[in-house]
């Protein structure tokens, strides 16, 4: 769970509010706060608001029932957000900016064993962001009034997940037809080479299966992977 800055169409946008982020330049616009899927990197939820509102209160709004662990950044930490995910049956994960230690060089070591797993699968929801706003246009809402940009930001938010849920399609059915090719083979082929891939739709590395090169000259599929006939 995060939240992005929007550029307003214009500073006449009567719904939209200036904000200042860290060293940045000053931002009149609105604020997409999102909710993505922890495996498949799909949005789940979004709100709109002004620039202005905090995080932590406006992502009280977009959890969903069931949760799970909920993964979020420093702006998330407090009561009302923790509690708000305790409620849905969730955990709140959220980047630890402080801790008790020793010393600065222990503290800083703390610090990053806590937050690693976190921003392990954190990163992904930035990764959303740069795609939207690089390759669907939400740079800038292009409408004035809140009621218009929630309808930009919702159906970017549908482009993206229509793109997204097509490679994910892809990289299953590739997977699967492996897999099926190395089943109705198995005197074809030299067999099936297993080995560990790094799948980068998912950011882990998991174990497929693909059947090897057909070492038979004599087959008229020879050179090519094992698929099954027509008949």
């Amino acid at each position: 769970m995060d939240a992005t800055i929007i550029a307003s169409a214009s500073k006449d946008d009567e719904d939209a509010r200036w904000i200042k982020h860290r060293n940045r330049k000053v931002v009149h616009g609105y604020k997409a706060h999102v909710a993505c899927h922890e495996d498949t990197a799909l949005i789940e939820r979004v709100k709109v608001t002004p620039a202005n509102v905090n995080d932590g209160k406006a992502g009280c709004g977009i959890i969903p029932e069931d949760p799970g662990n909920v993964y979020a950044d420093s702006t998330y930490r407090g009561p009302r957000f923790r509690d708000a995910v305790e409620h849905r049956g969730g955990r709140a994960r959220v980047v630890a900016t402080q801790v008790w230690a020793r010393d600065e060089d222990d503290g800083a070591a703390k610090l990053k064993a806590i937050n690693r797993p976190i921003h392990k699968v954190r990163c992904r929801i930035e990764k959303i962001f740069g795609t939207c706003k690089q390759h669907y246009g939400l740079r800038r809402i292009v409408y004035r009034g809140i009621a218009k940009a929630t309808l930009q930001i919702m159906l970017t938010a549908i482009a993206y997940n229509l793109k997204r849920g097509l490679n994910l399609q892809r990289a299953g059915s590739l997977a699967m037809i492996f897999l099926r090719d190395a089943i109705a083979w198995p005197g074809c082929c030299s067999g099936v080479e297993r080995g560990q891939h790094r799948h980068r739709a998912q950011g882990r590395w998991r174990r497929i299966c693909r059947p090897t090169w057909c070492i038979d000259p004599s087959a008229p599929w020879a050179g090519f992977p094992a698929v099954p006939s027509a008949g």
